[in-house]
């Protein structure tokens, strides 16, 4: 593989703090070498940022090398660097898979923030707020303003995909002027969820 002693036995160590045993943490040494090579990250940090996701979205080891690769994919073809897509996902990983939202699709969403230069937390914290407050709104702003736009994350108690939200999101604000569409941007996801979304809105015209 071409890690060093040194490098192999520290990224060992950080898979054994993420609770993998020795034969799974061997398993992985090569996805997260592949990560950090890609990423020009240390192992170590690879190793923790990958298998934080995996732990997230109730993944296996064999999911790894999709997790560095979805990482790797949304560095590439946005304005962040691999080591703040991790970071990223340690903010939205969880509150994705809550929702039903498929690590790919984060990745995608990360790469949108990225490609307007919201990257690392801000974009970890955007993509939590945007996915958390269009399926369970934590206001009664947030609450008022997705009634305002008309905006059903659940038809007939079946939650709709976040694609079919943002779309839905968008058409409702193409009824509302530019200061009216912040105003109830503001109110559903707060100051950074309201600018992330409209990244994204702006990214998928």
């Amino acid at each position: 593989l071409g890690i060093s002693p040194e490098a192999a036995s520290k990224g060992l160590r950080a898979l054994a703090q993420a609770g993998l045993d020795t034969r799974s943490a061997l398993e992985t040494l090569p996805a997260a070498f592949k990560l950090a090579t890609v990423g020009e990250m240390a192992l170590e940090e690879a190793a923790l940022a990958a298998t934080g996701v995996m732990n997230a979205y109730g993944l296996k080891v064999r999911d790894l090398e999709r997790i560095g690769d979805v990482m790797a994919k949304a560095g590439a073809m946005s304005a962040a660097s691999v080591s703040s897509i991790a970071v990223s996902m340690k903010y939205a990983a969880g509150t994705a898979e809550q929702y039903g939202v498929e690590l790919e699709k984060l990745g995608a969403v990360l790469t949108l923030l990225g490609k307007r230069g919201i990257t690392g937390s801000s974009a970890g914290v955007a993509a939590n707020n945007l996915i958390a407050e269009v399926y369970s709104p934590s206001s009664e702003k947030a609450i008022k303003a997705q009634a305002a736009l008309g905006v059903k994350a659940y038809v007939n108690g079946v939650r709709q995909s976040l694609d079919e939200s943002i779309d839905s999101i968008k058409q409702g604000l193409s009824k509302f002027d530019a200061q009216s569409q912040g105003k109830l941007l503001e109110d559903m996801f707060g100051k950074k969820g309201g600018k992330g979304f409209y990244a994204i809105a702006k990214a998928t015209k």
